[in-house]
């Protein structure tokens, strides 16, 4: 049976963890940018957008979280792996972390799209 290091996933958990800190972090910045839209126009247009955006915004904090708190579990796990196999684990283990990095890319892919989507609309109403 095929055998993964341990230490690769280890590092892709990380740099994932570190990610979604980021994408934690620049949605803080999002949402200071919309309140300061929100204090400066009162239009119906703008409220929609403004809306809109609070969803997205609650949306990805609460993906941004849980996908946190799936990597971090992953981490115990393969913790607990790497006592009863000596740096490697078996392809099945390997793949659910494949899934959670793949879970990873699409929240990242969809914030972006979010985040330039977000600074076309701040740049029409600041």
């Amino acid at each position: 049976m095929k055998k993964i290091s341990i230490k690769h996933l280890n590092n892709v958990h990380g740099d994932s963890i570190r990610g979604l800190d980021f994408y934690a972090e620049t949605l803080e910045i999002l949402k200071e940018r919309l309140n300061e839209i929100a204090k400066a126009n009162t239009g119906k247009e703008t409220m929609i957008g403004i809306e809109h955006f609070q969803n997205l915004f609650i949306i990805h904090q609460d993906k941004i979280e849980v996908l946190k708190h799936h990597l971090l579990k992953n981490i115990e796990m393969l913790a607990g792996e790497i006592k009863d196999t000596k740096d490697f684990i078996e392809q099945s283990v390997f793949e659910k972390n494949e899934e959670l990095q793949a879970e990873y890319l699409r929240e990242v892919d969809l914030f972006e799209e979010m985040r330039h989507e977000f600074y076309r609309f701040a740049a029409e109403w600041m």
